[in-house]
C-alpha cells in the first residue's frame, strides 16, 4: 500500500500519519510538503520527518512539491472579486484542492492522510468540504483518512506525549492566513464547493 500524508510538519499531522501508520502497515509512505508560493519556512516540515521514520518499517519518504504555478491560477487569481463576490475568503479551498489534485495525479496513493480536525472557521475543514475531498479521492479510486477529524487540540499534544514523540510544532507559516474573521456558513461552502467540483471535472476530462 502506498500511503500520502499532507505533511505541514505540525502536532496534526504528525499524529495523523503516525495513526496512519497503525491503521494500514503501508509500505511506502510519502510526507508531501506543499509550497504554494505564499508560504515561510516550508523547509522547517521536515524537522518532523524523523518521528514518523522511527514509528514504522515502511519506507518513508519526506519531500516539497511546488504547486506556485496551480495555486497562483486557480486560488490567487482573482481572489480579490471572488471575496467580494462571495462575502468571505475562499482561498484555504482552493489550496487544498491544488495539494490534492497533485497527490492523486502525481503520487498514486492508496489512502491520503490529512490531520484535519473538524471546524467552521476553516472552509476547507468543514463537514461539507471534507465529503468534496472523499469524493473527489474516490474518482481516483483513493482513500481519504481523517483520523482526527473529532479531536480537540488539547487531545492531539496529550497523544503525542503518550507517544513519546516530540509536541514541538515545524508547520511553515501562510501569509494568507488570519484572513477571514468568522465561521462560514454550510450554504457559503457549498456553494464555492460546486465550482471545484465544475473545476475538477474539466480536468478529469482533459486529455
Amino acid at each position: 500500500m502506498r500511503m500520502v500524508v499532507l505533511f505541514s510538519g505540525g502536532p496534526d499531522s504528525l499524529l495523523a500519519a503516525l495513526i496512519a501508520c497503525d491503521e494500514y502497515d503501508p509500505e511506502k509512505i510519502i510526507l508531501a510538503t506543499y509550497d504554494n508560493g505564499v508560504l515561510i519556512g516550508v523547509e522547517k516540515a521536515g524537522i518532523n520527518y524523523s518521528q514518523v521514520k522511527r514509528a514504522t518499517d515502511a519506507e518513508v519518504e519526506w519531500r516539497i512539491f511546488d504547486i506556485h504555478g496551480p495555486f497562483h491560477r486557480w486560488g490567487l487569481r482573482g481572489l480579490e472579486r471572488r471575496i467580494l463576490r462571495f462575502g468571505w475568503n475562499p482561498v484555504c479551498l482552493d489550496c487544498k484542492f491544488c495539494m490534492l489534485f497533485h497527490a492523486l495525479e502525481k503520487l498514486e496513493p492508496d489512502v491520503i492522510v490529512t490531520g484535519d480536525r473538524e471546524s467552521r472557521k476553516y472552509p476547507e475543514q468543514t463537514p461539507e468540504a471534507k465529503a468534496f475531498w472523499e469524493e473527489m479521492c474516490g474518482e481516483y479510486g483513493c482513500e481519504y483518512f481523517t483520523p482526527l477529524w473529532d479531536w480537540k487540540k488539547r487531545g492531539v499534544y496529550e497523544e503525542l506525549a503518550r507517544r513519546r514523540v516530540s509536541v514541538r510544532g515545524s508547520e511553515p507559516k501562510c501569509m494568507l492566513a488570519g484572513s477571514w474573521k468568522k465561521p462560514v456558513s454550510e450554504e457559503k461552502v457549498e456553494r464555492y464547493l460546486e465550482g471545484l467540483r465544475k473545476r475538477l471535472l474539466g480536468l478529469r476530462s482533459t486529455p
